[in-house]
């Protein structure tokens, strides 16, 4: 899925600059391409999955400098709409790169010129398995079916000449913008040059074990994913019970049943809890009020709310008993509900994610 996110900002650099006609024909059939095999995905729902991916991977790695920060946030305001919304996403990028160097309008069209040119260069070659790959990835997710490590083997080993080109453009690149940055501007690219060779150093590690067979969802910062984590307990139960594990790469209907939470507050809540899953939905409500979410926004929001009670539920039915024997007013502090609270803190990074800037600004007003 970071992969498909990924190539899909490589290729929507191409609309916005002034084209040359025969090449802005060529890139324009791929976009249509892309969209007709992708078109009917629903990304409102997927989007929370990619921007809790990459914060995951982040922080993982410790990922906390500045020029960090910033290739973070800037992902996340990109992957906010669809790999097929190209002419979006390159606005998205283009206003991000002029803000953090501060563009001048010869600059930022000498930019976009250059971007179109190396986005042609890189489809010319590599449009198959860009289409393929996204394609794929993002179908997979639609049907609920977790990615396997024979699948991200066959990707990576496929992907390895889009990579040395895409290396080659960027190369390509980096020597245009420093002839036509002023010094202060080089100073901000070479942290964020030094910010991207340390994630490139890092995927290169990473691709040596997929290759080989050895990815994991953790890779991908897919830990807390649903689809994954079915996957995975299916394969332990398979393992424990000396049964067979359900095919990789397929599809596990062993998600854990919605099963009615401990009734501690009333069914229209006013109030949240962190210990109490029954009164998270105020806090969703809350925040769309507060930063006036739009209808894609909401349906994200749902999909997190509803995804943090499953694994709520998946904790406390087990557990009732216990969880039930500790005093009303101890539940907030006792170490039973730790991991509730620690649910309803990933609730709020997630949900305070989805406002854009604008609404941020909107809602401190």
């Amino acid at each position: 899925m970071s992969r498909a996110l990924l190539l899909c900002l490589a290729m929507q650099c191409a609309l916005a600059a002034p084209p040359d006609e025969a090449v802005d024909v060529a890139l324009e059939r791929r976009q249509q391409e892309l969209a007709q095999r992708l078109g009917s995905f629903d990304w409102a729902r997927e989007y929370p999955a990619v921007e809790r991916a990459m914060t995951n991977i982040w922080r993982d790695q410790g990922w906390g400098e500045e020029a960090d920060r910033f290739a973070l946030e800037l992902v996340r305001d990109v992957s906010r709409l669809p790999p097929w919304d190209l002419p979006g996403r390159f606005d998205v990028i283009s206003a991000g790169v002029a803000r953090r160097y501060g563009l001048s309008a010869e600059q930022k069209e000498r930019f976009q010129r250059m971007v179109l040119r190396e986005t042609a260069l890189l489809l010319t070659r590599n449009a198959e398995v860009i289409l393929r790959q996204t394609s794929e990835s993002l179908q997979a997710r639609g049907q609920g079916v977790p990615f396997a490590p024979e699948q991200i083997a066959r990707w990576t080993k496929e992907s390895e000449p889009l990579l040395a080109d895409a290396r080659d453009s960027f190369q390509r690149m980096l020597g245009e913008l420093r002839q036509a940055f002023t010094e202060d501007q080089q100073r901000i690219l070479d942290r964020d040059v030094a910010s991207y060779e340390k994630r490139m150093a890092h995927l290169d590690r990473m691709r040596a074990r997929w290759a080989e067979g050895r990815w994991s969802a953790e890779d991908w910062g897919l830990q807390d994913d649903a689809v994954q984590a079915r996957a995975a307990a299916a394969a332990e139960k398979a393992a424990g019970s000396g049964g067979a594990a359900p095919p990789r790469g397929a599809g596990s209907d062993l998600a854990p049943a919605a099963a009615p939470l401990p009734p501690h507050a009333p069914a229209v809540p006013t109030r949240w809890y962190a210990h109490d899953p029954a009164t998270w939905i105020a806090y969703r409500l809350h925040v769309q009020r507060r930063y006036a979410l739009e209808a894609g926004q909401v349906t994200a929001a749902e999909s997190i709310h509803e995804e943090l009670l499953e694994r709520a539920r998946a904790y406390v039915e087990p557990r009732r008993s216990e969880l039930d024997a500790v005093a009303a007013g101890d539940r907030a502090t006792h170490a039973a509900y730790a991991p509730l609270r620690e649910l309803f803190a990933e609730l709020q990074v997630r949900l305070e994610a989805l406002p854009t800037t604008t609404q941020r600004q909107n809602a401190e007003r």
